[in-house]
């Protein structure tokens, strides 16, 4: 597979999808826990908001306004759309295994959202990576 890099906004879409498909979350504990991946990433992130606002304007993630007490605090989740995006994005950054700072290592810390039938691909970056080591 010869694909192009993954780009910043493909990038950037993978993390906050991936993260909210495990939970739904408000934009304080995305940005905690995006930021977390850093590391693995090579992207840090200082506004939440705009981010969000993409993905819920491309119908990938819905947010829904709670109120407790005098505060008002909106949440986000992933919708259908967006697990399908999801999964294309994983899936395309599995095939891709030369990057400059988007390693395969962040693939691996959403291998729980990988989807059964895409596993394969999963087990073939693993076995590439052993025979790396060799």
């Amino acid at each position: 597979y010869n694909l192009p890099c993954m780009d910043k906004g493909e990038i950037r879409n993978l993390v906050l999808l991936g993260v909210l498909k495990r939970t739904p979350s408000h934009p304080y504990n995305l940005r905690k826990q995006v930021n977390k991946l850093a590391e693995l990433t090579g992207w840090k992130i200082e506004s939440i908001y705009y981010p969000l606002r993409i993905l819920e304007k491309h119908g990938f993630i819905r947010g829904q306004v709670s109120h407790t007490g005098k505060r008002r605090r909106r949440t986000y989740k992933i919708t259908q759309r967006g697990c399908k995006e999801f999964q294309r994005l994983i899936n395309r950054s599995l095939l891709y295994l030369e990057r400059p700072t988007f390693n395969i290592d962040l693939c691996l810390y959403f291998l729980d959202q990988v989807h059964y039938r895409h596993r394969a691909g999963v087990r073939r970056v693993l076995a590439l990576r052993r025979l790396s080591r060799h």
